[in-house]
């Protein structure tokens, strides 16, 4: 239900997405920001989406790990590389997918080297 709280959000230059306090917010193509309270799941998780979610948290724990210029390099191979992602995605592609080969072609189209540490156990 859009609100006049989500209309005042806009105006202040937020565009506000995603799980917020209580609140779920997105935008809608046709109605702007929508809000609407948070749901608990219907259901526990099973133990695919665990692993899954232990995965991000250790590609995260990795990525924190990166010195500045580390990061920053995968942040620059994502820019000339004209992607349409940040280095983090690219980051987290390379192990999520465990796809080594495509992070290497882009290196040698760019002219970047990236530090790619090993990959996140499954």
């Amino acid at each position: 239900m859009k609100s006049m709280a989500t209309n005042l959000m806009h105006l202040f230059g937020w565009n506000t997405q995603g799980d917020w306090g209580p609140l779920t917010m997105y935008t809608a193509s046709d109605r702007g920001l929508v809000a609407f309270l948070k749901a608990p799941p219907r259901c526990p998780a099973t133990p695919n989406q665990i692993q899954t979610r232990d995965r991000f948290v250790k590609i995260g724990q990795s990525w924190a790990t990166l010195s500045v210029e580390q990061r920053a390099a995968w942040e620059t191979l994502s820019l000339r590389a004209n992607l349409r992602i940040t280095g983090w995605n690219l980051f987290t592609y390379y192990h999520m997918r465990r796809d080594a080969n495509a992070i290497r072609t882009l290196e040698r189209q760019t002219g970047t080297q990236v530090f790619c540490p090993p990959f996140i156990p499954l």
